[in-house]
């Protein structure tokens, strides 16, 4: 054996599990060339990073192997002389078998905002942790999936629920928010299984930013962990940031309002006083803002527990959806001003986009790749915000401009398609394609992220050519369409 990848000064017999990830990238097409890397200790035994990660890479000539049915046998070996010991190994994952994975994201509820990476939210903010499992395929189903979320200082999570892409929606437990067997953790057992008829589950965990008046206060990276029979992986939610505030806003009307014709809009609300010392909330002064106007004051409209009601009159309602903001004020100086809250009323409920990303990527494309399906990186999101009765259905349909060097202005050799699943027939989006289609199974306003049950074999994918296009950055225009229709039977 010529170990041209070998690092040397790893203790593999410390009495400690040490944590291994390999990768295989199979040769490009009319090459027998792959390459094999592996990350060594880049994970604790929980999961979690660890800060002292080897890497190592090297060429595989696949015509080496002289396989006759394209597949090999591969394992682990050792030699220890003369002295003997057990060495021990589990599987987290065998992608032969069952292929998946999780991302995070965090959503301000109260502003209605992504919270990114060092991003910032106020005291007492309603915060919404989203952990989302993709499973991609293979042979295997993803069963029994235990997960075990770490809730992060400065956090508290009161509820929970799991959505899943074949429509179904369970709750979780309130003893599971009660339970202290496992501090500082969540734990809990999805009631179904992830396939090729149920790709996706997603994962919502409720709560609030702790109060806070004087210092800013930091929310660290929060580990989740998922546990199935035939898999095992992890994702870490971002870290961010708690502005102090001495008072904040909050209200549990829907960010969605739907009235009926002549109908005035209500909207309930609170403002939370987070000091120790006695105050007269009565005294503080409500701004609001209907459309397009200017923040108008409010006196005299808070009672003594901190609650009000703001009035929207019918005659201010634009036809289709009016936007609605507002927020308290301590015109004194002495509390300062909450955060802003903002609403949207509508007649009877509507179907729009929410987040739609702005800038999307592709994995960058070496020399020599032919007739291959690029996949995406970074997050791609596609919400729809649906605000309709039940029985309510959407469309999406995309289509995609040629890709352009930005320099010589020449196209791409290749282009965007879409591949409903990883075994779909691959559709150009040279024309308009419907993408995702949902019905809605109840009243209450739905938020649907169409990119997630996408993985790196389905989706929106590049498809290049059989020409070499130059080196170079190319650009294009992905055009997104809501049909508000039945879906397709």
């Amino acid at each position: 054996m010529l170990h041209l990848a070998a690092t040397d000064g790893l203790n593999l017999v410390d009495n400690n599990w040490h944590h291994l990830t390999i990768q295989w990238t199979k040769p490009a097409t009319n090459s027998n060339l792959g390459t094999i890397t592996y990350k060594y200790d880049d994970k604790n035994p929980d999961g979690t990073p660890t800060n002292s990660t080897k890497t190592a890479s090297t060429v595989i000539d696949t015509n080496q192997f002289k396989s006759t049915d394209v597949k090999l046998y591969w394992g682990f070996t050792g030699s220890t002389g003369k002295y003997t010991e057990n060495n021990l190994l589990v599987f987290e994952s065998l992608p032969s078998f069952v292929d998946a994975q999780a991302t995070s994201d965090i959503h301000n509820d109260t502003e209605n905002t992504e919270v990114k990476a060092g991003g910032h939210v106020n005291a007492n903010d309603d915060i919404t942790y989203n952990y989302n499992l993709k499973y991609i395929g293979w042979t295997r189903e993803w069963t029994n999936i235990k997960t075990r979320m770490q809730v992060p200082q400065n956090m508290t999570f009161t509820s929970g629920e799991i959505n899943y892409a074949n429509g179904k929606k369970e709750t979780i437990p309130d003893s599971v928010f009660a339970d202290t067997t496992d501090p500082g953790h969540l734990n809990y057992q999805l009631l179904q299984t992830l396939n090729k008829d149920n790709r996706t589950a997603t994962i919502s965990l409720h709560g609030k930013a702790a109060k806070t008046t004087t210092s800013t206060l930091t929310v660290p990276s929060a580990h989740a962990h998922f546990d199935g029979d035939n898999l095992i992986t992890d994702t870490d939610a971002p870290s961010f940031v708690i502005d102090p505030k001495s008072i904040t806003l909050e209200s549990s009307t829907p960010y969605i309002i739907k009235v009926k014709k002549g109908e005035d809009a209500q909207i309930k609300a609170h403002v939370n006083y987070l000091g120790s010392s006695t105050v007269d909330l009565t005294k503080l002064t409500v701004y609001q803002k209907i459309g397009s106007q200017d923040y108008i004051a409010q006196k005299g409209l808070i009672d003594t527990a901190g609650d009000f009601t703001l009035n929207i009159p019918n005659s201010q309602l634009n036809e289709s959806s009016t936007p609605v903001s507002f927020y308290v004020k301590d015109d004194s100086g002495i509390l300062g001003q909450t955060n802003t809250l903002e609403r949207t009323i509508q007649f009877g409920g509507t179907v729009s986009f929410g987040e739609v990303s702005s800038n999307v990527k592709f994995q960058n494309i070496n020399f020599g790749n032919k007739n291959k399906l690029i996949p995406r990186i970074d997050d791609w999101n596609v919400r729809v915000i649906d605000s309709r009765e039940k029985g309510a259905s959407w469309i999406v349909q995309a289509s995609a401009s040629q890709l352009i060097n930005s320099a010589t202005k020449k196209p791409f050799d290749g282009n965007l398609i879409f591949k409903e699943t990883p075994d779909s027939h691959p559709i150009n989006l040279n024309n308009v394609t419907n993408i995702a289609q949902y019905t809605k199974t109840d009243d209450s306003t739905e938020t649907n992220n169409i990119t997630l049950p996408w993985t790196n074999q389905n989706g929106i994918l590049l498809s290049l050519d059989n020409n070499v296009s130059p080196a170079g950055q190319y650009n294009g225009v992905i055009s997104w369409t809501l049909l508000d229709s039945i879906a397709n039977q």
